[in-house]
């Protein structure tokens, strides 16, 4: 483990999570991370971060043109699962309106999560997630869902919101060129 508490997925076992996160069973949590170890998607856990609201489960998915960074998070109490798609680009402060023009009206056709822009940093992500009743296990075939209509959406999408962000071609054009 790191001094920032990351750890490779393999150095996890199931449930060692809660050593760190106290006694709350994490199965939500245990099932994301197997999904993504058998699917052989690269894997690192972040348990101690202190700015996390819970661990993370850190990894990457290489699309057509490009590849990024991809994190999900459990939250048990909640049964909530989240997926986040960290897009590779920082939008500039000058470009930033007309980028979340762009992302608010590509989000108004996107039937399964959502592309948010960090007016601070500039930062673009696409956010997936799941509630689950009270109690409900994390199936696999859930996972698989969550986690690839996000990367997929994010692989459709970055070639256009990139040269939108880089000043190349207008939201206008932009949004011809992306295909939901």
């Amino acid at each position: 483990m790191s001094a920032a508490g990351t750890v490779s997925a393999d150095a996890v076992p199931a449930g060692a999570v809660d050593a760190v996160f106290g006694d709350a069973a994490t199965p939500l949590f245990d099932a994301l991370v197997a999904f993504l170890r058998d699917d052989c998607w690269p894997v690192s856990v972040e348990l101690q971060a202190p700015e996390l609201e819970a661990p993370r489960v850190v990894t990457r998915f290489g699309g057509t043109t490009q590849e990024w960074d991809c994190a999900g998070r459990t939250f048990e109490r909640q049964g909530q699962v989240v997926f986040d798609s960290l897009l590779p680009l920082t939008v500039a402060q000058p470009t930033r309106p007309d980028l979340a023009v762009l992302l608010v009206r590509v989000n108004w056709d996107i039937l399964t999560g959502a592309f948010a822009l960090s007016p601070s940093t500039g930062g673009i992500r696409f956010r997936t997630s799941l509630l689950l009743p009270d109690g409900a296990p994390l199936v696999r075939a859930a996972v698989k869902g969550l986690v690839y209509a996000n990367v997929l959406t994010v692989d459709r999408c970055l070639g256009a919101i990139a040269a939108a962000a880089a000043g190349e071609i207008s939201v206008a054009e932009a949004l011809e060129l992306i295909d939901l």
